[in-house]
């Protein structure tokens, strides 16, 4: 889908006729945001409000609380399939490449669990040999360095959400454990033989085609714990295949971060981009410019 030099002028210079697209584009998704509170903190009065009797102040407060600018039919469902979501227990698998906001959605479920912890840990983000320590908690002397007892990610969400990203980076062996964790409501600390109850929300996400490793039957991912933490699956496309949202987002970006607009040309260039990495990427590009002017 190809935007047009004319689509971007009438996007940054008819702020009027944008503002009332908007209404009709989104309506549906802060109509939920405000019947669900969402993870949002909305003003009592504005939680009794309707679309209809918003004033633009109050409209503009409620389209930047829910964050997720799109114009795109399939990210939309999306977004509002998290908002239904975020009342129930079930797992859910959020799916998209890198930098498209897989965080997001994810503090989205957590919405209705908002007074109590929401606590995310980056599969990739520890060695083999620490991620357990880091989910499960330990003993003091579970390892040589365990100089005391410590409290796992697990616990430290008791009652809340635990968000685990790129849990297709999770090694087999932590996989088999957290499978059991899942299922069971249990587990055990390294080193403990007590064992632990685990009462949280679990939500995931990945950029690997974990999908595809279980039709393939590749090895890398287990089908079991697949089908536990994929109770519903919500995905993310990518920016490049919904280019009408890149006008949005930049707008949207230099508006609450106080930068100079950009021009129907700049965009335009930047709409021609493949932006590989997404919404991150361009805000970073956004960033660039408002610092460094390029």
């Amino acid at each position: 889908m190809k935007i047009s030099s004319q689509d971007i002028t009438n996007l940054k210079t008819s702020r009027p006729s944008l503002a009332q697209a908007e209404k009709v584009e989104v309506k549906e998704v802060i109509n939920s945001l405000i019947m669900s509170d969402a993870g949002l903190n909305l003003p009592s009065r504005l939680k009794q409000s309707t679309i209809d009797n918003m004033t633009e102040e109050e409209w503009d407060f409620a389209v930047n609380q829910a964050s997720f600018r799109t114009l795109d039919t399939r990210t939309r469902d999306m977004w509002n399939n998290a908002i239904m979501l975020a009342s129930e227990q079930d797992t859910v698998l959020i799916t998209g490449e890198s930098g498209t906001g897989k965080e997001l959605v994810a503090q989205v479920l957590h919405g209705k669990r908002k007074k109590d912890k929401f606590i995310a840990v980056n599969s990739a983000g520890f060695p083999e040999t620490l991620i357990e320590a880091e989910l499960f908690g330990y003993k003091k002397g579970a390892f040589t360095g365990a100089n005391e007892d410590r409290k796992g990610k697990i616990a430290a969400a008791e009652g809340g959400t635990l968000f685990l990203d790129e849990v297709g980076d999770l090694p087999l062996q932590q996989q088999a454990k957290l499978l059991r964790a899942i299922q069971t409501g249990k587990y055990y600390p390294l080193g403990s033989n007590e064992e632990k109850s685990a009462s949280v929300r679990w939500v995931f996400a990945t950029n690997k085609p974990i999908a595809q490793w279980i039709e393939e039957n590749d090895p890398r991912f287990r089908a079991d714990l697949y089908y536990r933490i994929a109770e519903f699956e919500l995905h993310i496309p990518p920016l490049r295949e919904r280019p009408h949202d890149i006008p949005l987002l930049i707008r949207h970006f230099c508006e609450i971060n106080g930068y100079t607009p950009f021009t129907p040309e700049e965009i335009e260039d930047i709409c021609k981009l493949k932006l590989l990495g997404n919404v991150r990427e361009l805000l970073r590009i956004i960033k660039r410019k408002e610092m460094l002017g390029i």
